[in-house]
């Protein structure tokens, strides 16, 4: 028998799909933070109007007076410009001609939205955690013994505090808490929170603890995506905790001072197939155009450096 006809009559292996090794991202908080806004156009102007809704005036009118008169309120705008993201992934023909067994087409299309996926994470978290776009009464750098890390620290009150801050600028109370997850860590393990929860007979530190626990927070999100680069895998989200108020309105307008915004063009992220000029490869490519864009400070607080 020749050598063609015993590996012909060789029994090939079986190939476990089922149990194949492969890695998943975690769920991604980005725009949770940062709504998703569709728009049809690419620049954008956005309005920004003042707090002329705090302001005190006399109104009180005598007989024969005239009404109290305001003046018109300063409106500022934003400037907004989607960006275009992209990332291809491709195959050739050769690597499933005889069958495709790993679903290659389905992966491949996978693996190209994620990739821009990944990448609008990392810019949500860029701009949420950029410390100098805070104002000077909306941020803080936790240092020594303030860190969560420390025995003697006090998050609890640090948050309260912050929350109580922004109720003054806001007139509403910060519902999100966003935080990495070496933050979350220490947060759970806390010292003090852990007496306070127990005091208060809450039960054991978890999310739904924590959040009985805090006036006004309606959700925790903690960011436990990955980002690698080369062989480097590190968390996306980092060790700072911000406060927000983020809108739960799906038609949000001028007075719901949301946190900001990820304005994104409509249909987008969307995938796309085409070949080489030869037939030989296929491309799967993810395309993206967004810009997550901060519109009020002052609706967020910022506690950089929680652990040591």
């Amino acid at each position: 028998m020749s050598n063609a006809a015993i590996r012909h009559n060789e029994q090939k292996s079986k190939i476990l799909t089922a149990y194949a090794h492969g890695f998943t991202q975690a769920e991604l908080i980005g725009t949770k933070v940062l709504p998703i806004v569709a728009e049809t156009q690419k620049n954008l102007e956005v309005p920004i109007f003042g707090q002329d809704s705090f302001v005190a005036v006399n109104t009180e009118r005598a007989v024969g007076g005239t009404p109290a008169e305001g003046t018109s309120e300063k409106v500022t705008t934003t400037t907004v410009n989607l960006k275009e993201y992209s990332y291809s992934e491709k195959i050739d023909r050769l690597e499933y001609e005889d069958g495709d067994t790993f679903n290659l087409k389905k992966s491949k299309s996978r693996n190209a939205l994620q990739k821009v996926l990944n990448g609008q994470e990392a810019r949500i978290a860029a701009a949420v955690n950029d410390y100098a776009s805070y104002g000077s009464g909306s941020k803080e750098t936790l240092t020594s013994t303030d860190q969560w890390t420390h025995a003697s620290s006090d998050p609890y009150s640090q948050i309260m505090d912050a929350i109580a801050s922004g109720r003054s600028k806001l007139g509403v109370a910060f519902n999100t808490l966003t935080m990495g997850p070496d933050s979350w860590n220490a947060l759970i393990q806390n010292v003090k929170l852990n007496q306070k929860l127990s005091d208060g007979r809450v039960g054991l530190t978890n999310m739904k603890a924590i959040l009985q626990l805090l006036d006004g927070i309606e959700n925790i999100y903690v960011g436990y995506g990955v980002s690698r680069v080369g062989t480097t895998n590190s968390f996306i989200w980092t060790d700072n905790a911000i406060l927000s108020y983020t809108t739960t309105n799906k038609n949000p307008n001028r007075f719901d001072p949301s946190f900001g915004f990820t304005f994104q063009k409509k249909g987008h992220p969307y995938i796309t197939e085409s070949q080489d000029q030869h037939g030989n490869i296929d491309y799967f490519t993810a395309y993206l155009q967004d810009a997550p864009t901060i519109v009020s400070y002052d609706a967020a607080y910022i506690l950089k450096d929680t652990n040591a």
